[in-house]
């Protein structure tokens, strides 16, 4: 069904649809690639007729332009994150106003929507001239204020239904879901509270091992870049309680490989199997008889070799317990 919207309206609105799909263009080219480069969504869209005419009618706009006729929206993972693309908004526009500002109107106890909104004109630099004029609205959320509101829309912003529980219910997550953004946004001086900051053993031996890896595979001399040191540290110690090898002797084994050119310069190998070859050079009787050995139940777990690693930890027709060697064919 066709929303009636009275001829003038509509007039304005295909004249403005023919201004923005130009101004949509330009700021396509000059936001959206960045963001994908950042890992931060970009969406944007031009009004539709409707939806321009009934905030039109609100009266709080003089004559037929609005401010958000086209609107775009950079979702970003974090607080921090938010302040990023905010400056990033700021050196790729004109930025006329920013809402909310340094002053809210807001109630502390009041949890709707309050999205950072740039509004903005396009850089002196784009032609032709005609579009400077032209605003637009960039709205910048993180990921958790995004999902809100795509999850809550239609029956708390806009809809067919007055509903006063539906409107309490949405500001409540809201509520919710700020105290989470913060509590991302402060969690390195959180996580040092004497209250949350424990020591557990398992940990404790992660975070020896990663110091340990760092310094051999972060050396200005390594070839190798680990992405995920928190995975591979758990993958190796497993591999040193199988064996019963402890971090300071790891140290010293990928010290002694290095020494004899082996270890991180070996270059056709992965960090991990650099682990599993320099344990079987330097320990090659604790190495290869627990891996002939079933292992204890805490030991759960197979020790996984990839097919480049198997001669070189000399496993070929070894009788191994809880081993899984990856077969050279697919």
């Amino acid at each position: 069904m066709t929303v009636k919207i009275e001829a003038s309206i509509r007039r304005a609105h295909t004249e403005y649809c023919e201004e923005y799909t130009l101004v949509q263009k330009e700021v396509r080219e000059l936001l959206k690639e960045a963001c994908e480069l950042q890992h931060w969504i970009f969406e944007d869209r031009i009004k539709s007729d409707d939806s321009y005419a009934l905030k039109l009618l609100t009266g709080r706009f003089n004559g037929y332009e609005i401010d958000d006729f086209y609107a775009c929206t950079i979702v970003a993972p974090n607080l921090k994150a938010v302040v990023e693309a905010i400056d990033f908004v700021k050196s790729s526009m004109r930025v006329v106003e920013e809402k909310p500002g340094e002053e809210t109107k807001s109630w502390p106890t009041s949890f709707g929507f309050d999205s950072v909104r740039l509004y903005c004109k396009l850089p002196n630099s784009v032609t032709p001239q005609r579009y400077h004029n032209l605003s637009f609205e960039v709205q910048v959320k993180t990921l958790l204020e995004h999902a809100w509101a795509k999850a809550t829309h239609d029956f708390s912003y806009k809809g067919s239904e007055i509903s006063w529980a539906r409107e309490r219910l949405a500001a409540q997550i809201k509520a919710v879901l700020d105290n989470v953004d913060l509590s991302i946004n402060e969690m390195e001086n959180t996580a040092s509270s004497d209250f949350l900051n424990k020591k557990n053993p398992s940990y404790e031996k992660l975070r020896e091992i990663v110091a340990k890896l760092k310094v051999e595979f972060d050396a200005p001399d390594s070839p190798h870049t680990v992405k995920d040191y928190k995975r591979l540290a758990e993958q190796v110690a497993k591999i040193l309680e199988r064996i019963g090898v402890n971090t300071d002797e790891l140290s010293k084994i990928l010290d002694q490989e290095s020494k004899e050119d082996r270890g991180r310069f070996t270059v056709n190998l992965s960090p991990y199997s650099i682990i599993l070859v320099s344990l079987a050079n330097q320990v090659p009787a604790k190495f290869l008889g627990a891996l002939q050995k079933k292992p204890s139940s805490r030991q759960n777990g197979e020790i996984v070799v990839p097919q480049e690693a198997v001669e070189l930890c000399g496993l070929t027709n070894q009788n191994l317990k809880r081993v899984q060697i990856l077969d050279a064919d697919l």
